[in-house]
C-alpha cells in the first residue's frame, strides 16, 4: 500500500469499518455520534457526510455491517462502554441515495453482549448473522429496514464468540471465539443456522496466556479457505474448508506484532 492522505475521523477512538457503493462507515468508541459516514472519493481520499447516534453516549459498538444491497447499515452495540453494562442492543439504519444514513430501528438482541456482525450473500442478503460474547449465535432477517429474529440462540459452549465469517456459497459460517476455538454452523436456504461443530478448530496458548484467543477470519472469494487470527498467539492460520464444512490446517504465518498480543482485524479481496 502507498499512503495518500489522513483523514481525521471527527470521532474518538475508531474501531469498525464496512464499505459499500463508495461509502465507507466508521463506529467509535466515544462520543455522542459514534457511527460517521464518508464518501470515498476517486482519488480514494475521504469527505464526511454525516454523524449519527447510536444506543447512548460512549456505548460500545463493536461492528458496522452494510447490507449487500446496500439499503441498510447495522451496528452491535453490547455494552455501555468497556467493562460497562450490558446494553444487548443491535442498530439498524436506512441508506439514503447519498450514502447519508436515517431514522434508526434499535432491536433487542436475541442473546447478551452480541459483537461481531455479517450479513450473508447473494439470495440470502437480508439474513444479518451475530456472533455473541455470551457464547450464542444468531441469525436475523432485515424485512422494511427492521430485524427480527430467524434462528437462535445457538450455545456452543465456547467462551466469548467474537467475529464470524460465512461462506459465499452461504453452506456455513465460523465463529472466532476468546476461548482459541472456532466454532462452525450451517445454514439452510432461509438463513437458519444450525452448530455443525463446536469445535471445528483450535491453536493452544503461548507465553503463559490462558487462550490463543481466535479473532477476526476471512474467507477467500472461492470459498476454499478461511484465514483465522489468533491475536494472543500472534499469528493468522490457514484452513482448508472441506465439502462437509470441516477445517483442515494447512499453513500458519507470525504476525510479528510488537506486543505479540495486538493483532486485530482481517479483511481481503
Amino acid at each position: 500500500p502507498t499512503l495518500l492522505s489522513v483523514t481525521p475521523t471527527g470521532g474518538q477512538l475508531p474501531t469498525s469499518l464496512a464499505y459499500r457503493s463508495g461509502v465507507l462507515y466508521v463506529t467509535h468508541q466515544k462520543g455522542e455520534q459514534q457511527l460517521r459516514a464518508y464518501r470515498v472519493e476517486g482519488n480514494g481520499r475521504l469527505t464526511q457526510l454525516g454523524a449519527y447516534a447510536l444506543v447512548q453516549t460512549d456505548a460500545l459498538p463493536t461492528s458496522v455491517a452494510a447490507s449487500p444491497d446496500g439499503a441498510s447499515v447495522v451496528v452491535n452495540v453490547p455494552l455501555a462502554g468497556p467493562g460497562g453494562a450490558q446494553l444487548n442492543r443491535i442498530v439498524t439504519f436506512p441508506v439514503l441515495a447519498d450514502g447519508r444514513l436515517g431514522a434508526p430501528t434499535t432491536s433487542d438482541a436475541q442473546s447478551p453482549v452480541p459483537f461481531g456482525g455479517a450479513f450473508a450473500h447473494g439470495s440470502l442478503g437480508g439474513v444479518y448473522a451475530s456472533a455473541d460474547a455470551s457464547g450464542a449465535f444468531n441469525t436475523y432477517a432485515l424485512s422494511q429496514g427492521a430485524l427480527r429474529g430467524l434462528s437462535g440462540p445457538i450455545v456452543s459452549g465456547q467462551a466469548a464468540a467474537c467475529w464470524l465469517a460465512i461462506t459465499p456459497d452461504n453452506r456455513y459460517v465460523f465463529v472466532g471465539n476468546g476461548a482459541g476455538t472456532v466454532s462452525s454452523y450451517t445454514l439452510d436456504a432461509s438463513g437458519r443456522a444450525t452448530l455443525l461443530n463446536a469445535v471445528a478448530a483450535q491453536e493452544p496458548p503461548v507465553n503463559g496466556l490462558p487462550t490463543s484467543l481466535a479473532g477476526d477470519s476471512w474467507i477467500s472469494r472461492d470459498g476454499r479457505f478461511l484465514y483465522q487470527t489468533y491475536l494472543a498467539a500472534d499469528k493468522v492460520v490457514v484452513y482448508a474448508i472441506q465439502r462437509d464444512g470441516s477445517l483442515t490446517k494447512v499453513d500458519e504465518q507470525r504476525a510479528g506484532t510488537r506486543s505479540g498480543v495486538s493483532l486485530q482485524g482481517m479483511a481481503g479481496i
